[in-house]
């Protein structure tokens, strides 16, 4: 039986940080993301992103690598980075 593998991305939250924070846990609710660390101190959200659904966004599958801001994500995302791919 084969995993479900997944992205473990770091997203750079924009000024203001507490409303780009705000926007990113609604973002992920939405999507069905699980949320690891949100921190408006260190100014940076990591999220675990399905395969699929990383796909969606990106339209490529995920490596570990640094990726353009998604459209409309820019109001509260600087930087994307996917920093691990595991299979769970």
């Amino acid at each position: 039986m084969m995993g479900v593998i997944t992205a473990i991305v770091e997203f750079t939250l924009s000024y203001p940080y507490e409303k780009s924070a705000a926007t990113m846990a609604d973002f992920s609710s939405i999507w069905g993301f699980r949320v690891n660390y949100l921190c408006t101190f260190d100014k940076v959200a990591y999220i675990e992103i399905p395969r699929d659904k990383f796909k969606k966004i990106f339209h490529t599958n995920p490596s570990i690598r640094k990726f353009p801001v998604p459209s409309n994500a820019e109001s509260f995302i600087v930087d994307v980075r996917v920093r691990d791919v595991v299979i769970n």
